[in-house]
């Protein structure tokens, strides 16, 4: 149920993504859905709008299931790629694709993807001790993610003007430009990772109950654990590739989506679900609400960060 509020909600604000703005009247736009546009009417809306709505919902969709996982699979409501370092890994993968290799969308693509799964692996290693605990790989990730950071500032003082602007403006969290290509990236990438989620969604909820617990219930733990983090990596590494790091779209989709669903862990498609509703309001918001265009980070960072803190306010005066 709650799924199919949010899929109606994120159509209603896909609908004003294409037709309400300040360049195209209401009218025409519709007019134009329906069959009777011009030429340039519909390569506005066929060509620049459509492509740029459903790049939005995957890599909204992709973000909310990947922290859902990892908030699932570490016990934390405040674990994901962002915390963890992965995200700022596709970004120093990305980076260093634009600056080192002046590489297009499918070279940015692989950086991105190949980051991802440096810093998860490193994560991984550095906190295996005779198993893996939650506590340990958060702590782990907060260094990796240091580091990266680190990594990704480098590559920018390193690289020239030309080079830097668009390396900066893409790890702001960007659709800019996103186009059919872009696309079909995503969508193929959900399209194998959602089914492995759905498959993979027991054995998370068996690990939620402790490591004991899962494997009296037959859970194979470390198995389940390293699957369930390369399938949050892959999530988040391809919508990083795609949009930049979206910022609190993973850690905020799947808490909203839990409230709503009322349960007592994040729900894998509610959470997606929810994210690809958070990306897609955001980036008409970005787009036409405000006086000037702004890129789809700099919103979510905005409504993420006061999330957050109302949390915390909430939390505290309890």
């Amino acid at each position: 149920m709650v799924v199919c509020l949010l899929l109606a909600a994120t159509g209603v604000a896909g609908m004003a993504t294409l037709c309400l703005s300040r360049d195209m009247p209401f009218g025409t736009a519709v007019q134009t859905l329906r069959g009777h546009g011009t030429r340039g009417t519909e390569y506005i809306l066929y060509t620049l709008r459509a492509p740029r709505l459903l790049c939005a919902a995957a890599v909204g969709t992709a973000l909310g299931t990947s922290g859902a996982v990892f908030q699932t699979l570490l016990r934390n409501p405040l674990a994901g790629p962002d915390l963890m370092g992965l995200t700022t890994g596709s970004s120093f993968g990305a980076v260093a694709a634009i600056t080192l290799c002046q590489a297009a969308l499918p070279g940015i693509a692989l950086g991105a993807v190949l980051g991802g799964l440096a810093a998860a692996a490193a994560v991984y290693g550095l906190s295996f001790r005779r198993g893996v605990s939650g506590h340990r790989i958060i702590v782990v990730g907060i260094a990796v993610n240091a580091i990266a950071t680190t990594g990704v500032n480098y590559l920018l003082t390193r690289a020239s003007v030309q080079q830097a602007q668009p390396a900066q403006l893409w790890l702001i969290g960007n659709l800019n430009g996103a186009g059919w290509t872009q696309c079909a990236f995503t969508a193929a990438a959900l399209a194998i990772l959602l089914p492995a989620a759905c498959l993979l969604r027991r054995a998370l909820g068996a690990l939620e109950l402790g490591d004991d617990k899962a494997r009296s219930l037959g859970t194979r733990v470390e198995s389940t654990r390293l699957a369930a983090l390369a399938l949050g990596v892959g999530l988040a590494a391809s919508a990083t590739a795609v949009a930049g790091p979206v910022a609190f779209v993973a850690l905020s989709a799947p808490q909203l989506a839990r409230r709503l669903a009322r349960t007592g862990t994040p729900p894998l498609l509610s959470a997606g679900a929810m994210g690809a509703f958070l990306v897609v309001t955001s980036d008409w918001a970005a787009q036409w609400a405000l006086s000037t265009p702004l890129p789809v980070g700099i919103v979510t960072a905005a409504l993420g960060g006061g999330y957050l803190g109302w949390t915390l306010l909430v939390a505290k005066t309890r």
